[in-house]
């Protein structure tokens, strides 16, 4: 990003939101999980409808204005915002309008939200199944129906609609088009970050340093790893009847997982690797990137040519080595890959197709302006 770019008010305006989303979230996550047990009644239940409007309505607000500032920008930059983008934002938004603000200000039940990441994101289901709680809280109900019950057929209701797109569109369906933990903000406030510029040679490049990317893939496996032995440790409780491990330190472990790993880590990646930094380890997409695999997905090239400008490589939000598979004429069939298509929409020769065997993905133009530049 040059320093024109830095002063164009739609990325001042994404940078400040941000902002507001890392101090707000600290505040709030300190308050709530750190010192609310001390507090007064009134005071507790203030400080938790607070965080409540915050994780729906105000990160919802968010993902509406970044989402209209990036498409100005691009417009702007490029003159032409190319179609697999538009559905990107236009996804993000009305998930957003969904289920962070029509569902609770209509319904009054502000606890759906927490239920729908796929799994093994959580052992979220586990809990409720066992104990009735969510995070160690008990769950209001809602028009007669039990709000444990009204969770889990809403969690298995999202599973069976991540996994069906998925089928169809890959890892762009949940990663790129309705993922309301980190997507929806790496691809809405994506274009202001990384605060940091990773290389000054090349100031669009969103690769990362090979060795950064290693240490968060493997702490992917690993929080795979962690949430798979917790569901088994409360599998054995729900049919065994007793827990091998008392269920506080269960729900203890998945607290501070939560806070530690896809909260406070998630948004301080937002300002050194920029908008996918969760991406890059987050547990579900570890299980969705072997269904997307067998769905197909994959980036084709050879569609035309190759210049090895690097525009490709640039635009790649996950550091994925595409220009060599370019240069080669193969298909880039790397796991990491979230299908947001900003590789195909920065090639100057429309060189690359995004598809999987059910979706045969959008024809581009050429698009000689984005030589070098990726938004």
């Amino acid at each position: 990003m040059n320093n024109k770019d830095k002063r164009d008010v739609n990325i001042i305006i994404i940078r400040f939101l941000t902002l507001s989303l890392l101090i707000s979230a600290t505040v709030i996550a300190i308050v709530n999980y750190g010192v609310a047990k001390n507090l007064e009644p009134e005071t507790k239940a203030f400080w938790q409808m607070l965080y409540l409007y915050f994780e729906h309505l105000f990160r919802a607000f968010t993902v509406f204005l970044g989402s209209f500032l990036t498409y100005r920008f691009i417009k702007k930059s490029t003159g032409n915002v190319p179609r697999q983008r538009k559905m990107t934002l236009m996804g993000f938004s009305a998930a957003s309008l969904l289920l962070l603000v029509i569902w609770p200000l209509v319904s009054g039940y502000w606890e759906l939200y927490y239920a729908l990441m796929p799994f093994p994101w959580s052992t979220l289901p586990f809990q409720l199944a066992i104990t009735g709680k969510s995070y160690g809280s008990l769950l209001p109900g809602w028009m007669g129906i039990d709000g444990v019950t009204l969770l889990i057929w809403a969690y298995m209701i999202y599973q069976a609609i991540v996994l069906t797109g998925t089928v169809i569109l890959g890892r762009k369906w949940q990663c790129s088009m309705i993922c309301l933990m980190n997507g929806c903000h790496a691809e809405s406030l994506g274009i202001g970050l990384p605060f940091i510029v990773h290389d000054k040679k090349r100031p669009y490049s969103k690769q990362i340093k090979p060795v950064l990317r290693r240490v968060l893939r493997f702490l992917q496996g690993a929080l795979f790893t962690v949430n798979i032995l917790l569901a088994l440790f409360w599998t054995v409780h729900l049919f065994a009847g007793q827990s091998l491990i008392p269920e506080n330190f269960l729900i203890r472990i998945e607290l501070i997982k939560y806070v530690s790993l896809e909260l406070t880590l998630m948004m301080f990646l937002w300002l050194i690797i920029g908008g996918r930094g969760y991406c890059y380890y987050c547990p579900a997409g570890f299980g969705l990137a072997f269904i997307a695999r067998l769905s197909g997905q994959r980036i084709e090239t050879g569609l035309t040519y190759c210049t090895q400008c690097g525009a490709c490589n640039d635009a790649c939000k996950m550091s994925i080595d595409i220009m060599t598979r370019a240069k080669n004429r193969q298909p880039v069939l790397d796991l990491s890959c979230v299908g947001c298509g900003l590789c195909m929409d920065s090639c100057p020769t429309s060189n690359l197709l995004y598809r999987t065997y059910l979706f045969k993905g959008f024809k581009r133009m050429a698009n000689p302006s984005a030589n070098g530049k990726t938004v």
